[in-house]
Order: structure tokens, then sequence, then C-alpha cells
């Protein structure tokens, strides 16, 4: 539990909750109990308001098979980090797009894109994008791969693109591929707010709400637009609207324990 700056005014005291992997850990449980890996610490996770796709509710919607018309170029490929080259042109085309997508500011530095693509974090296979008549790279995502999902972590589509589905297109032809390879979920990064709600268009879509998984889009809105300063579970309206049944938060197993010595 790693504090930070407290509001003592407000008698607020944030903790940041981490895991560290060890030896015999289930993977898929972590996920599933709200945790995703650092972008550039191996074995390092933290609890955060992520989202999925849970595979056996999941089917292309109109809205899917529209995107993928307008991707229709796009032909991919996975392949596992240890086997991906990484050169100073991939190392460019990942900055350049994480630049564009911070407007100027990368949001991933070299470092940590470095760290992500040569296996020294928690990035297990590299999906690569291409276009299927000029053969070149539309995108780069760093993958994790696991027996029962797959984590869509660390995507960089080209900065240079004047295609403006090519984001969404490239997460929808993941989406369509992990439900192929029968896996039980997509884990597709967090919604932190409310420019990255477009990821909940998908069918089976769910997101982390602190004691479980929700697919009530409604809650979801109304947690990435509230203005209020105090904590969640402190928000009356939000417990009259969406925890009104006592008995869910009686009976669910907290994400994690904590050993007390």
């Amino acid at each position: 539990f790693s504090e930070f700056t407290p509001d003592y005014s407000n008698y607020t005291f944030p903790y940041q909750i981490y895991l560290r992997l060890e030896s015999g850990d289930d993977l898929s449980r972590i996920y599933f109990s709200g945790f995703i890996p650092m972008r550039s610490q191996a074995g390092i996770f933290y609890l955060a308001r992520s989202s999925r796709v849970k595979l056996s509710q999941f089917e292309l919607s109109s809205e899917n098979r529209r995107i993928l018309r307008k991707v229709d170029y796009l032909t991919y490929q996975i392949t596992p980090v240890e086997d991906f080259q990484y050169t100073k042109e991939v190392q460019k085309f990942c900055l350049d797009s994480s630049k564009s997508i911070g407007k100027g500011k990368p949001i991933i530095p070299v470092s940590a894109i470095r760290t992500m693509f040569t296996g020294q974090a928690n990035v297990t296979h590299v999906l690569v994008f291409k276009n299927i008549e000029t053969n070149q790279v539309q995108g780069y995502v760093g993958l994790v791969v696991h027996g029962t999902f797959v984590h869509y972590a660390h995507p960089f589509p080209s900065s240079g693109s004047s295609d403006p589905n090519l984001n969404i297109g490239m997460m929808t032809l993941a989406v369509d591929w992990a439900y192929k390879q029968h896996k039980q979920f997509i884990y597709i990064g967090t919604v932190a707010t409310a420019g990255l709600m477009y990821k909940s268009q998908f069918k089976g879509f769910e997101f982390f709400v602190g004691n479980g998984w929700s697919s009530n889009l409604d809650e979801l809105k109304f947690i990435v637009n509230r203005t209020s300063e105090t904590h969640l579970w402190d928000d009356e309206s939000y417990i009259s609207k969406f925890q009104t049944d006592t008995s869910l938060t009686a009976t669910l197993t907290p994400p994690f324990r904590a050993r007390m010595k």
C-alpha cells in the first residue's frame, strides 16, 4: 500500500495498491482482481479502473463491422517478444506515435518503449499491423498473451496515418483475434477518462470498480464524469444509484489479501 500525497484539510489519505508477482502466483487471477502491469517494471502491478471484454458474450456488432470495413487494408502478425527485432526504426515509430497521442509530449518515453519491446518488462508478444498493399507498418502493440486471456497493453498507431479509424480498428481486430483464439477475456487498458469510453462499444465489455466488475455503462459514465473530490464510496449519489444492493458488497470476495504480522 503505497501512500500518495494526503489532503489533510479534507481528511483524505490516498493509497495506491501495488502487487509484486511471486513464484506460484496465478497471473489470470491477478488480472481478474483488477490489477494491470506496470509498463516498464517486470512483475509489478497496480490496481486501477481496468477494462476488459468477456469473450463468452462477445460478437461483432454492426459498429464493429463498420470499423473493420474501414480498416480492411490492415493485416497483422503476432510475434513472441524474444523473436521481435527491435530497431531504431521501431523506436522512432513508437516515439512519434507517443508524441502524437500526447500532443507533442511523449506519453511513453524511449526508455519504457525499449524495455517493453525487448522483453525486459511484462510484454510477451508484439502485434504488428501493416498495410496489405504497401507493406508499411501501421502500428505496433505490446501484448500479454496468457493461457486464458490476452492483455492489449501498449498500442502505438502510426502518427503519419490520416485514418481516424486506425486506433479503434487495431483494437477491434485484436478483440476479434482473442475471441477466435477461445480466450476468456481480453483486457484493453483503463477507462480513466471520458475520452476512453470508446472502449465500451464491445459486447461483453466490463470495467473494474474496486469491489468487482461491472457492465453498467451508466455507472461508468457517472464515475468518469464525476467532479466530486470525495472518495467514490463516500459519494452518496453513487451509492444510492449503483450500490443499492448491500448484500452484493457484503458477499464479494476482496480482490487482494494483506498479511498482518
